[in-house]
């Protein structure tokens, strides 16, 4: 299924981790990260914190650095050539403006993230359709209750 993001999900279990959402949920699966760290949040895990930044990740810089979270962990629907629904840590100097769905400064606010001493990864959901008015397909929906039915028992 997700062997390598299983591994990492295993790793990170300890560990003080601030889970951020974007997208847009009137996009269809533009919403998967916004959908997947509501997923998060229902685990109930203490060292777990979850932020629903939508598409405004630059306007929350402030308040995820200052987060006592070491990892950050950025979801989002990300156009990486992968199956529909597929999750995949993906690369963050290698998301540039084709593949990932927003208009920010992707590397600048990595980059401050980084410069306060955080640990940033980014979790990439292919999407099937981002267009406006859409709903989360059911193959990208289906995906991410698939993986939290593992997690929840990991």
């Amino acid at each position: 299924m997700f062997p390598s993001l299983k591994e990492f999900f295993l790793e990170i279990k300890g560990k003080k981790v601030l889970f951020v959402g974007l997208g847009n949920e009137m996009r269809g699966d533009d919403g998967a990260g916004l959908y997947f760290v509501e997923k998060i949040a229902e685990l109930n895990r203490n060292n777990w914190r979850v932020l629903k930044v939508g598409v405004s990740l630059e306007n929350w810089l402030g308040r995820i650095i200052s987060s006592d979270s070491s990892l950050i962990v950025l979801v989002d629907s990300s156009y990486f050539g992968g199956k529909v629904g597929e999750m995949k840590l993906l690369d963050l100097k290698k998301i540039t403006a084709p593949g990932f769905t927003h208009n920010f400064s992707f590397p600048m606010v990595i980059h401050m993230m980084e410069e306060s001493g955080k640990e940033v990864k980014f979790l990439g959901i292919q999407p099937k359709r981002t267009k406006l008015g859409e709903e989360l397909s059911s193959e990208v929906k289906g995906s991410i209750e698939k993986f939290f039915l593992w997690l929840k028992n990991a």
